[in-house]
C-alpha cells in the first residue's frame, strides 16, 4: 500500500520513483514460494501500482515500468490471473495498460510488451482470452 501511495505522489523524487520500481520488478522475479508471490500480488494493489500514472515521457521511468509489467507477466499462469483479471467488471490493468505502448518508438519498449502479450496470450482462461 504504501509503495502505491509513494509512487503516487508528484513530488516524490525520480530517483526514488525508479528504485521503487526496480526494486518490486527484483522481488516479483525472484520470489520461489506461490505463497509468497499470492501474498504479494492479493489485496489489488499490485492492479493499482499498474495504473498509476508516471511521466510518460520520461524514457528512464518507463523503461523501469515496462520492465515491472514484464515481470508480473511473466509469472502469470492459470492461479495467478486471477489477481490481475478482473472478469466481473471486465478489467485487466495489466494488459490494457501495457498495450498502450504496443507501438512505442523505442524499441526495447515495444520488445518487452510484445513479450508481455504473448505471455498473457499462452495463460489458459476462457474468460480472460474472452476479454482480449
Amino acid at each position: 500500500a504504501d509503495f502505491v501511495r509513494v509512487l503516487g505522489l508528484p513530488k516524490v523524487p525520480k530517483t526514488v520513483k525508479v528504485q521503487l520500481l526496480q526494486t518490486l520488478s527484483m522481488l516479483i522475479q525472484n520470489i520461489r514460494r506461490d505463497t509468497s508471490l499470492y501474498y504479494l500480488f492479493s489485496n489489488n494493489y499490485v492492479n493499482q501500482l499498474i495504473t498509476t500514472e508516471f511521466d510518460w515521457n520520461d524514457e528512464e521511468i518507463l523503461g523501469y515500468y515496462i520492465s515491472f509489467l514484464k515481470s508480473l507477466a511473466l509469472r502469470l499462469n492459470k492461479e495467478t490471473i486471477k489477481f490481475f483479471f478482473n472478469e466481473r467488471s471486465q478489467q485487466f490493468p495489466l494488459y490494457t495498460e501495457a498495450i498502450r505502448f504496443f507501438s512505442h518508438h523505442d524499441q526495447m519498449v515495444r520488445t518487452s510488451v510484445r513479450t508481455l502479450t504473448l505471455q498473457v496470450y499462452s495463460v489458459e482462461d476462457d474468460a480472460m482470452r474472452q476479454f482480449v
